[in-house]
C-alpha cells in the first residue's frame, strides 16, 4: 500500500513480497535520473528487499547492498 504523506514522501507497507515487488514496479515508473530515495526503518524492516525489487524494476545491473549504516548508495539504471 502506498500512502501519500507530504510533498514527495510516501509510506510503503506490504504484507507480502509479491505485493512489495508490485509496489516497486509502480514506483519505478515515477523515478527519474537524479532522483534521491531516502529510506528509514528499523533493522530487518525490509529496506534491502525494497531496494532490490526497485533496482530490478529500474533494470539496475549492479549488486544491491544493505542501506543500513550507509550514507549513500548510488545505482545507475
Amino acid at each position: 500500500m502506498l500512502e501519500k504523506e507530504e510533498k514527495n514522501e510516501c509510506l510503503i507497507s506490504s504484507a507480502d513480497l509479491g505485493t512489495l515487488k508490485q509496489i516497486c514496479e509502480i514506483v519505478s515508473q515515477f523515478v527519474e535520473p537524479g532522483d534521491v530515495i531516502l529510506l528509514d526503518g528499523p533493522l530487518a524492516a525490509g529496506k534491502t528487499t525494497l531496494v532490490t525489487f526497485l533496482a530490478e524494476s529500474l533494470r539496475v545491473d549492479e549488486n544491491v547492498s544493505s542501506p543500513t549504516y550507509t550514507l549513500a548508495h548510488v545505482y545507475k539504471s
